[in-house]
């Protein structure tokens, strides 16, 4: 089957094809990358899981200040544990002192990813969060960042789980797998907010996110 129209288009995001962008056809859940595109190779790249980080609240790889008053407020009994469950780090439902610090530590020093950097994209507005593990991928970024490079579509196949690093969202780019394109089709495209209300048809059909209005914003580690 050749899919090369996205769905519920009011409710997506992106350039359409009469922008410059070239939408290309693709094999239904198999999300071709076209133009100019420079997806680094997975060769080599070893799947590594990222550990959960005690005082990451969001689960988006990052302690705040505001996270840790929050831990402290459960430690006193002044809020309940949903309001930062990864602050527990045995599991005993319950926050101590030594927790506390842990998630102070992790605050000044930050949270443990493995190799890789993470960096920050918006699409349609909507923030989500990429942890990049190719060498490639990551000198594109920088040079994204720094201007010397216009930005791109950034493009990974989609996994299930906000992976310790894109919280709130209940999914994330598998992060071997993250790249660049100047084009990709239009299947893939769609706000953050759009995938996660129709999460299930995007992990098992689509497979693939690729947003056209993805803007790279800062790299956080």
């Amino acid at each position: 089957m050749v899919v090369s129209e996205g769905v519920a288009s009011g409710t997506r995001c992106g350039f359409g094809a009469g922008s410059g962008s070239r939408v290309l056809e693709a094999p239904l859940g198999n999300a071709w990358i076209g133009g100019a595109a420079r997806l680094a190779p997975r060769e080599g790249c070893k799947p590594e899981e990222v550990p959960v980080c005690r005082g990451d609240c969001s689960s988006d790889a990052e302690v705040t200040v505001d996270e840790v008053v929050r831990s402290v407020l459960i430690a006193l009994g002044a809020a309940p544990l949903s309001v930062c469950a990864n602050a527990d780090a045995n599991n005993d439902e319950q926050v101590t002192i030594d927790e506390i610090v842990a998630g102070v530590g992790r605050l000044l020093e930050g949270c443990p990813l493995g190799s890789g950097a993470l960096y920050e994209v918006h699409a349609c507005g909507e923030p989500f969060r990429v942890l990049l593990r190719q060498p490639q991928a990551i000198e594109e970024a920088e040079r994204i960042l720094a201007g010397s490079e216009p930005q791109k579509i950034v493009t990974g196949e989609l996994r299930p789980g906000n992976g310790n690093f894109n919280g709130p969202w209940r999914w994330h780019l598998e992060p071997c797998s993250v790249g660049f394109a100047e084009a990709a089709i239009e299947l893939c495209d769609g706000c953050p907010s759009y995938v996660e209300e129709h999460l299930a048809e995007w992990l098992e059909v689509v497979r693939r996110y690729c947003p056209w209005s993805a803007q790279l914003v800062r790299r956080i580690r």
